[in-house]
């Protein structure tokens, strides 16, 4: 078989009254583009719905907004920040 060959498929009653030819390589391309379409929309799913966390750490680091920063150490605590209070006199209405 040659990539240059013609696959004939048909007639198929109602649906193809007459046969229909396909390129080999036509076929293939197409499959391919099926294939990996259909590759990218699971893992768009899978994504979407467990988030970016489900991917490993190497899928991650191709995307920069989705590598996932350092955990705190669970050693150290972090305060709380408080507000400091504003004297009458300097603010401005």
């Amino acid at each position: 078989m040659h990539l240059s060959d013609t696959l004939i498929f048909g007639p198929l009653h109602p649906l193809l009254p007459q046969p229909v030819r396909v390129r080999l390589v036509a076929l293939l391309v197409g499959l391919v583009g099926l294939v990996g379409g259909l590759g990218i929309l699971t893992l768009a799913g899978v994504v979407l719905v467990l988030g970016p966390a489900a991917l490993p750490a190497s899928a991650r680091s191709l995307l920069p907004g989705w590598a996932s920063p350092a955990e705190p150490n669970a050693t150290t605590q972090q305060k709380p920040r408080q507000q400091q209070a504003i004297p009458l006199a300097q603010r401005s209405c």
